[in-house]
């Protein structure tokens, strides 16, 4: 009966360690993609103001 109990407690660290590698990974890879969201977002409305300060200066000469 030890045995067994000692069985399946090895058998449990094992799995708990996998899920935790798991879940580490998960949000890591989230980190990732929401960065990369946010660049794009930045480099958006970058762009947007360009385009408006550009229409804006084109607007003046006319």
């Amino acid at each position: 009966m030890k045995a067994e109990l000692s069985g399946m407690h090895s058998e449990m660290r094992g799995l708990r360690e996998r899920i935790d590698d798991a879940l580490i990974s998960q949000m890591r890879d989230h980190a990732k993609r929401l960065a990369a969201l946010e660049s794009w977002r930045v480099w958006l409305v970058g762009w947007a103001a360009g385009a408006g300060a550009l229409c804006g200066l084109l607007a003046g000469r006319v």
